[in-house]
């Protein structure tokens, strides 16, 4: 394959350039192929580097999230001290193409935002600032379209969302609401509540063929099913835990594949006596019918819905250090 070695131009593109639905898009960086065991990496870009906490115990993640195609990545980052932004960004290249999608007056939730399966919206959570000290600012669901325009709030009912996923046909949207934790599936154009399964899961994701859901619960990394509300425990961190210390060990982001039976995520190890953050961060693979291990080190960034495409990080500790040539990499998924 030949190298075209025309550099990526980092910048702002104005609104209008943006049309996900149906936008003829060509990469201008390099593509190379190399094999990962049953992964196949594809490029090399720059994504934004995690956040530290002023008191320095764990790593923030930006919570990315790819489109179907594996053409955007969506993600929050903080701008400024509490200016936060949502933002969306070619891929490969790491080219900002719309600067925020979030309104100046929403703090948004941690658990980030994501693309739906057509790419055309976005489904965030965030809490809008009130000038009334008295009045509590909850969090809510809002979508808003991949342009910037549409924005709008589904739900205002007193309660705290959180966790937002597309289900993969599109029809609905799973978020975890309220305590104790139930998660709730709402029509993404009425923000009627369609159904709710009680569960203390948290940073759903929805498994390509929808029949699955994952996120973090008590038991560790677990998948329940939609329909009959099954529990399958993917990854139980609690094993690998030291003397002193029950958590050790933790999971932050994750992605499926393709075939809705293994999942990618991080495990990453921390030391909460030295309050040094993770040590160590490594990429492992889990699956709904064994047991998980350790593939490479690194970190899961962010992976598509229909589980083709995985963002990962090869290094095994983050921070805002400029990246490498090679670090990021945008990873097809084998059948």
């Amino acid at each position: 394959m030949k190298r075209n070695t025309r550099p990526a131009v980092l910048g702002l593109l104005a609104l209008a350039v943006l049309a996900l639905a149906g936008a003829a898009i060509t990469s201008s960086t390099t593509v190379e192929t190399r094999s990962l065991g049953d992964l196949t990496a594809d490029w090399a870009l720059v994504t934004p580097a995690p956040y530290t906490p002023p008191q320095g115990t764990e790593i923030y993640w930006p919570h990315a999230d790819l489109s179907n195609s594996g053409e955007f990545m969506v993600y929050q980052r903080e701008k400024a001290h509490y200016v936060w932004a949502i933002q969306i960004a070619r891929v490969p290249g790491g080219q900002v193409v719309v600067d925020s999608l979030l309104p100046s007056d929403v703090l948004p939730n941690p658990s980030g935002p994501r693309f739906s399966p057509d790419g055309g919206r976005i489904v965030f959570c965030g809490a809008q600032h009130q000038d009334d000290p008295q009045k509590t600012a909850h969090v809510s669901p809002w979508v808003v379209n991949a342009d910037g325009t549409g924005l709008r709030r589904l739900r205002d009912d007193g309660c705290d969302y959180g966790s937002a996923t597309w289900q993969p046909d599109g029809k609905a949207v799973a978020l975890t609401r309220g305590a104790p934790e139930e998660i709730v599936f709402l029509d993404p154009d009425t923000g009627e509540v369609l159904s709710t399964l009680k569960s203390d899961l948290q940073r759903l994701r929805f498994s390509p063929d929808g029949k699955w859901l994952l996120g973090n619960g008590l038991r560790g990394l677990t998948a329940l099913e939609v329909r009959t509300g099954e529990e399958r425990v993917v990854w139980d961190p609690k094993p690998l835990g030291q003397p002193g210390s029950g958590e050790a060990w933790w999971t932050g982001l994750y992605a499926w594949a393709s075939d809705s039976r293994r999942v990618f995520f991080i495990a990453a190890h921390r030391d909460w006596e030295l309050a040094q953050g993770p040590t160590a961060c490594e990429i492992w693979e889990g699956s709904l019918d064994g047991p998980a291990g350790k593939i490479m080190d690194g970190q899961v960034l962010a992976g598509s819905l229909n589980g083709k495409h995985l963002l990962i990080d090869k290094r095994r500790v983050p921070s805002r250090d400029e990246l490498s040539p090679g670090d990021v990499q945008l990873l097809t998924l084998k059948p």
